[in-house]
């Protein structure tokens, strides 16, 4: 039974060593807007977008690779098939960093990408948003499809406050 677990241990830990090791597919998250999300006004779409290092061989040679020319050249956000903005790229993401450290040193240091639309140009109800990558190499993807409602009768509070004159101020 013990030599059983440590067969079975053992070729659990080849395939997980192996497995990150292996060339595979970009990590891409978008994070806002959820799927399902009801949406109005001004809607943030975030995300991130890491490549998955095969041309630069282990993880842990990687701050030694020449990376070569930026790896993400643009990513577009499309609503219901049509284009609507590019990102802004190279946003600092802690959380990304602290789940994938061995990206420290690279051009993946600062992966998350911000763009947003506006709702009120788009008729109630549901709408379908994608994401598209566009790749150093000419190839493009797309990612984090998801349907959003979108129901222009809510509306964002105002907010502010006056600053001056400040309180008994003449």
């Amino acid at each position: 039974l013990m030599r059983h677990r440590i067969i079975v241990g053992s070729i659990i830990l080849v395939t997980v060593l192996l497995a990150g090791n292996a060339a595979a597919e970009p990590i891409f998250r978008l994070d806002t807007p959820e799927d399902g999300a009801t949406v109005f006004g001004l809607v943030s779409v975030t995300g991130y977008v890491l490549d998955d290092g095969a041309d630069c061989g282990p993880r842990w040679t990687w701050q030694n690779c020449d990376w070569g020319p930026t790896l993400v050249n643009k990513v577009e956000l499309y609503v219901d098939g049509g284009y609507i903005a590019t990102a802004d790229l190279h946003h600092p993401r802690y959380d990304v960093f602290q789940a994938y450290p061995w990206y420290a040193g690279t051009p993946f240091e600062d992966p998350g990408f911000a763009t947003s639309f506006d709702s009120t140009a788009l008729s109630d109800g549901s709408h379908t948003l994608f994401v598209r990558v566009s790749f150093a190499d000419g190839t493009e993807a797309d990612f984090g499809e998801r349907t959003v409602t979108v129901d222009n009768n809510l509306n964002q509070a105002p907010f502010g406050e006056i600053e001056l004159p400040g309180e008994n101020q003449p």
